[in-house]
């Protein structure tokens, strides 16, 4: 891909371990995603800016709302900015890697209570792209860590260039 820009979603699954009153709380079943926009600077750097989502399977709720769990409906958000860089393979695939920081706000329900906590962290992803003229697809591995949050997903992603 040649200087430019990017508009993408990124959708996929994973677990989450939220740090709750100082304790660990592991979460399985959660969905991720994204929505960003990168510009590239060169033909392999660039920046990249979006929004992060991530927020237990309704279905895992359900089971712990049966079982009495103290915590529920555990959920992170935030805006992210990532450097991005990609090495071109053939036929239109490339291999990319990013990092940046994110601020997520982690909020959830403690007792029937609601409750949410900030903190900033840091992100990697590493990813396979094919990219077929104005559009594409990618395959990404993400980890994403503060301290109070820490989430490794399996994404995939389409995106449109322009």
């Amino acid at each position: 891909m040649a200087e430019g820009n990017t508009l993408g979603i990124n959708v996929g699954a994973g677990n989450m371990d939220a740090k709750i009153n100082d304790q660990s709380l592991g979460e399985d079943g959660i969905l991720d995603g994204e929505i960003y926009y990168r510009r590239m600077l060169t033909d392999n750097l660039g920046i990249e800016g979006g929004w992060r989502q991530s927020f237990e399977v309704p279905v895992f709720s359900a089971i712990d709302s049966i079982l009495g769990v103290d915590v529920k409906d555990v959920e992170s958000s935030g805006p992210r900015l990532s450097a991005y860089a990609e090495y071109p393979l053939q036929g239109g695939f490339s291999v990319y890697g990013k990092g940046g920081l994110t601020y997520y706000t982690l909020e959830y329900s403690l007792r029937g209570k609601q409750m949410d906590t900030s903190s900033l962290g840091g992100e990697v992803a590493a990813g396979l792209s094919w990219d077929l003229g104005f559009l594409g697809i990618n395959l990404e591995a993400n980890y994403a860590r503060s301290n109070k949050v820490a989430l490794t997903t399996g994404r995939l992603g389409l995106h449109v260039n322009f």
